[in-house]
């Protein structure tokens, strides 16, 4: 699903690329309620875009 998302796009005369940045949080064991797991996943999503963008990760207690 991610490397569909970084395929061109081609829109009329045009070309559209998407990148995405995805942090992925897992229900019991990163949070359970939904406030945390968006926490989580959220913290995972700005460190992958602090450090390249493009890629998803899961979210891991403990990992910066």
């Amino acid at each position: 699903m991610h490397k569909t998302l970084q395929e061109v796009m081609h829109i009329g005369e045009h070309e559209c690329y998407i990148n995405s940045s995805i942090g992925i949080a897992i229900y019991p064991d990163n949070g359970t309620n939904s406030e945390t797991l968006l926490r989580h996943a959220d913290s995972r999503m700005y460190e992958i875009k602090r450090n390249g963008k493009g890629r998803f990760e899961f979210f891991e207690d403990g990992k910066r």
